[in-house]
């Protein structure tokens, strides 16, 4: 598995209180080796993000959210890897599909693999009509829905640094951080298909509402209580999700609290 210290990690934040900025103080101080730079409301949020990406040339870039956990080693080194290395038919590598699963939290609805091929890659476009997906349906044809129906996710998605860079740059300007993810989404990078691990290597912890303009289910978990927390030198517990079967990239679970 890639160590922190073998990559470059970077963490575009917001403080809008100064406890949280004191929260990121001890993110600093405990992970001295990854940049963390505060959003700067005057510039243009496309620009920092660039600018991040910039900063390091890799092979590889992915973009993690704040509630990714790893719960199985990956690296470069791979076989997932050297196919979206490979093939440019690959748009990208997800870190948190597997074939096991099969529900989409965000949207409520059940979300079978589509039909993979040996490789596990499928092809990430849905249907277009509805006409379309009741053929698939009658002919035993599953497609790609929910988490499956997309190559652009930023939870986790690994793409070629190169032609990620170039595409960013086209992108139009990113009102708010969330609204990247469906700006990406509605235009993605060329490559019909993406490629999967046989089990998840990260999955999403729900604990609370992303921001006023996420209307996602979430257990109400509280921002406030969870930095109060972590500066009060509790930890949030992730040994039990080592290794989970998970059935859905998103799990609202409560959190558990360990002593640093």
């Amino acid at each position: 598995m890639s160590t922190p210290r073998e990559l470059s990690l970077a963490v575009l934040y917001a403080a809008d209180r100064q406890e949280y900025e004191n929260g990121y103080d001890l993110v600093r101080r405990i992970h001295p080796e990854v940049c963390t730079q505060l959003q700067d409301d005057r510039r243009s949020l496309k620009t920092q993000i660039q600018e991040l990406i910039a900063a390091d040339h890799r092979e590889f870039f992915t973009f993690f959210v704040d509630d990714n956990v790893v719960i199985r080693p990956f690296g470069w080194l791979d076989r997932e890897f050297d196919i979206l290395r490979q093939r440019r038919d690959v748009a990208s590598l997800s870190l948190r599909l597997s074939p096991n699963v099969r529900y989409c939290q965000p949207l409520n609805m059940q979300a079978p693999a589509p039909n993979l091929d040996v490789d596990r890659t499928w092809d990430w476009r849905a249907p277009r009509t509805r006409l379309i997906r009741v053929l698939k349906g009658l002919t035993g044809k599953s497609y790609a829905k929910g988490d499956w129906a997309g190559s652009m996710f930023m939870d986790g998605y690994v793409f070629r640094y190169q032609p990620f860079v170039e595409y960013f740059s086209t992108l139009p300007e990113i009102g708010y951080v969330t609204k990247l993810e469906s700006i990406m989404l509605g235009r993605p990078l060329p490559g019909h298909r993406v490629v999967c691990y046989s089990q998840s290597r990260i999955i999403n912890v729900v604990l609370n509402r992303v921001d006023t303009h996420s209307g996602y289910p979430h257990p109400g978990g509280s921002v406030a209580e969870l930095n109060s927390r972590f500066l009060a030198g509790q930890r949030m517990a992730y040994a039990h999700l080592v290794n989970i079967e998970n059935r859905a990239c998103h799990l609202t679970l409560e959190p558990r609290w360990q002593t640093a």
